[in-house]
C-alpha cells in the first residue's frame, strides 16, 4: 500500500480517502469542522448517525463534495475533557 503526506488544505485534496482529527461525539467544529465548512452538512449528518468513538477510534463518511472516496474522522479528543490522544500514545 502507498500513501502520500500532503501539507495543504485538506478540502482541496484529490484522494482515495482523508482523514480528520475529531473529537469522541464526531461533532465537527474548529479545525474539525473543516470538512463539514467545504462539504456541507450532510457530512455531519451522516457522521450524527454513527455512535459515539473511543479515544483512537474510528468512523467513516461519505465524502460528499470531496474529490475523495470518503473521509475518516479519527477521535484524537474527547469532546469536552481534556483527554486526548498524542503520537507517543502509539
Amino acid at each position: 500500500m502507498n500513501f502520500s503526506v500532503i501539507q495543504g488544505d485538506i478540502t482541496e485534496q484529490r484522494a482515495d480517502a482523508l482523514v480528520n482529527a475529531a473529537n469522541t461525539d464526531i461533532q465537527m467544529g474548529g479545525v474539525a469542522g473543516t470538512p463539514q465548512s467545504a462539504a456541507g452538512d450532510a457530512i455531519q449528518e451522516e457522521a450524527d448517525q454513527r455512535s459515539l468513538l473511543k479515544l483512537g477510534g474510528t468512523v467513516e463518511t461519505d465524502a460528499c463534495e470531496f474529490d475523495a472516496g470518503y473521509v475518516v474522522h479519527t477521535a484524537t479528543m474527547g469532546f469536552g475533557c481534556r483527554e486526548s490522544l498524542s503520537v507517543t500514545d502509539y
